[in-house]
């Protein structure tokens, strides 16, 4: 059943890639595939077990006095998924790195659409990224909340 997922995703990125004009763009023998953003981002887009996993590095936490605003910011966000399309926000510990994740069964990224799911992911990617690249970890009202994603869809 999961190689018979794995192999709905394929197909369905493929046919991403056709629809943005990136012909011949499918995940890898691992089901692996790595998308970068106009901005330089790299999404790491993993399928395994029956389910597509996004994978996003958006920076590090400002130093000093700066960092605690921005967990703040960062775990309001990551509240019922408000700030995060559905992704989830963590910190991993070796690097202190913050990273965006989230994954998909077949069924639901069929129903969401994958261009779709992916605008959304990469929105939110964009935005955090930017929001640790100002290094004023200050949130506005807006930030603290994360994107708006009632104006994505």
């Amino acid at each position: 059943m999961a190689e018979d997922s794995n192999q709905g995703f394929s197909a369905l990125l493929e046919q991403f890639g056709t629809d943005i004009g990136l012909e011949g763009m499918k995940p890898d023998e691992e089901g692996y595939l790595c998308l970068q953003t106009e901005s330089g981002a790299l999404v790491h887009c993993q399928i395994e077990d029956g389910r597509l996993m996004l994978l996003a590095s958006l920076g590090r936490l400002p130093d000093g006095d700066k960092a605690a605003p921005a967990m703040q910011a960062l775990l309001a966000a990551n509240a019922l998924w408000e700030g995060t399309g559905g992704a989830t926000l963590s910190l991993e510990p070796t690097s202190g790195e913050v990273l965006l994740a989230q994954r998909w069964s077949l069924p639901e990224l069929e129903k969401t659409g994958v261009q779709s799911a992916l605008e959304i992911f990469l929105a939110v990617t964009a935005h955090w990224t930017e929001f640790l690249q100002a290094g004023d970890a200050t949130p506005t009202p807006s930030e603290s909340g994360g994107v708006d994603m009632h104006n994505l869809a």
